[in-house]
């Protein structure tokens, strides 16, 4: 199944931009008023993006492999981007507990407690572009 990668790329955002806003709270209890990140991405290197701090922590090479292990034993980023490809902190590109699905709903509609259909990183390829 093909998917715009554009809009798949907004929609992955958008939702896990949900999931780090809903349980984001100030250390008095008070919500997190919504930020907005600019991202600027280098070809052929992964830009990996906190969405709880709603900012890129870092951008490495793809032929790095040695700061690519490094990356992977980190818990405090949630997507990476590159070329058009997205990682999320999970399975095989890290131990944290992330997931990515596509949705219909548009994102004030999303629900991020339901976590039925996320799927973690495999070294298969999920999405395609067109």
């Amino acid at each position: 199944m093909k998917f715009s990668i554009n809009t798949f790329l907004l929609s992955s955002f958008l939702l896990l931009l949900a999931f780090a806003s809903c349980a984001s709270e100030s250390d008095n209890g008070a919500a997190q008023s919504d930020k907005l990140l600019t991202i600027t991405f280098k070809k052929d290197y992964w830009t990996y993006v906190s969405l709880r701090e709603s900012r890129v922590l870092g951008q490495t090479s793809i032929s790095d492999s040695m700061a690519e292990k490094a990356w992977k034993t980190r818990t405090d980023w949630d997507i990476a981007i590159c070329n058009g490809y997205i990682r999320t902190n999970s399975g095989v590109s890290g131990c944290g507990l992330g997931g990515i699905t596509v949705s219909s709903l548009p994102y004030d509609e999303t629900d991020a407690s339901d976590a039925s259909g996320f799927v973690v990183d495999s070294d298969t390829v999920c999405f395609e572009r067109d």
